[in-house]
């Protein structure tokens, strides 16, 4: 018997159309192949299997039965987290005061740490009550992740009292739910970025999406066609330890590298680097203090030349990505959050290629003043859904074929 190709390609569009951020109204199921006609023939059999449930004004969401998810942003200084919608929408969100860095004196134990996140989920929980099921959580963590163990890298300096994340999440999740076994997925802060960009910031709606991260160190990130590239061994991007030749640093002296080394594109381009070359002398007040007195209001003209020159070393070493892998889209999310920056790497990048540089869209990612960590926390929400919901949504949409 021969299949219906006509229904198959329904089901298809509505795998398409669910797998992104909901909610579906009808104009957006229209766009999407699925018009009146379609959606009107399709909706019954999806609402009584559970796959979507169907408001009062006909706009479809993904039914309860594929669970809810929990998704965390980390960075150095505090954790931010979120329940989070089948489709990938952030339900709620919470955020506590905990400190990872151990340069910056700021570090939480290990037990602070986890207890910090439990009283986290039972906040989001309490808050946003629901019979649906916790089905697995995404971290975002500001470190390179070991593709063995699903674990951060170490950070220099760090004691050996480790915090192992995967399992403190776990065991808050399990403290806060009573519910044991939920998985939980450790994502690079840049990839993370990078994705909550793609599908809900300044990049949504481009095919090929570049994302360089100036903060603690210096990474990127690639997502194509809405789904992050993590390459082979799982540490695509990890744009800080290239070196950088002494021509290529436009006069800027540079600092140490985590690693150690002088010349690697962390030591001119990360947060503390940029913090050391504005601020040479003696200064007073914290890090995010420095930066804040960056980002706000006009700069020396020593200042902003010098956040210019930032600029162009990275936009030099990132001249060979930008012709392998033809982006229609580069963000620059930097701290400072800049647009000299921006403007020096532009001025480098483009330098002496032969495309049409105006088909590439260059800009700054979402301030971290306007949330910058919850760019990062709707990444991870939305790699959770790809992660937990989509093979289920699949199964129920293209079971196979005897």
């Amino acid at each position: 018997m021969k299949p219906n190709n006509s229904r198959l390609k329904t089901r298809v569009r509505l795998l398409d159309l669910l797998s992104q951020p909901g909610p579906f109204t009808r104009a957006t199921r229209t766009a999407a192949g699925l018009g009146p006609g379609v959606s009107n023939r399709a909706e019954p059999q999806l609402a009584a299997s559970g796959v979507i449930s169907v408001g009062d004004d006909g706009t479809w969401e993904l039914g309860a039965k594929y669970g809810r998810m929990l998704a965390f942003s980390a960075t150095r200084e505090r954790l931010r987290g979120a329940l989070v919608h089948p489709d990938g929408r952030l339900i709620g969100d919470t955020v506590r005061q905990a400190g990872i860095s151990p340069r910056r004196g700021q570090r939480t134990s290990p037990t602070r740490y986890r207890d910090t996140a439990t009283a986290m989920v039972t906040e989001l929980l309490e808050r946003y009550p629901s019979k649906a099921p916790l089905v697995g959580c995404v971290v975002a963590w500001p470190a390179a992740i070991e593709q063995a163990t699903g674990e951060p890298k170490r950070f220099e300096g760090e004691s050996r009292q480790k915090l192992r994340v995967r399992a403190a999440f776990a065991e808050a999740i399990e403290r806060a739910s009573r519910v044991s076994g939920v998985p939980v997925q450790v994502l690079n802060d840049a990839d993370a970025e990078a994705l909550g960009e793609t599908h809900f910031g300044v990049a949504r709606g481009k095919s090929v999406v570049l994302l360089v991260k100036l903060c603690g160190g210096v990474g990127a990130a690639l997502v194509v066609d809405g789904r992050r590239h993590a390459g082979a061994f799982n540490e695509s991007g990890e744009l800080g330890h290239l070196a950088i030749s002494e021509h290529d640093r436009f006069e800027l002296t540079g600092s140490d590298c985590s690693c150690g080394a002088k010349d690697h594109l962390e030591c001119f381009a990360s947060g503390k680097a940029i913090i050391d070359a504005c601020f040479p002398r003696d200064r007073t007040g914290s890090y995010n203090d420095l930066i804040a007195e960056l980002e706000e209001g006009e700069l020396s003209y020593d200042r902003a030349n010098l956040l210019v020159n930032v600029g162009k070393v990275v936009g030099r070493a990132l001249r060979p990505a930008a012709i392998l892998l033809d982006p229609d889209a580069i963000v620059l999310a930097s701290v400072p959050h800049r647009q000299e920056l921006l403007d020096g790497l532009r001025s480098e990048l483009f330098e002496g290629l032969s495309f049409n540089v105006n088909r590439v869209d260059l800009r700054l990612g979402t301030s971290p003043g306007d949330g910058g960590d919850l760019t990062m926390l709707r990444g991870a929400g939305h790699l959770a859904s790809q992660t937990y919901v989509l093979p289920g949504l699949r199964e129920d949409l293209l079971p196979e074929r005897p």
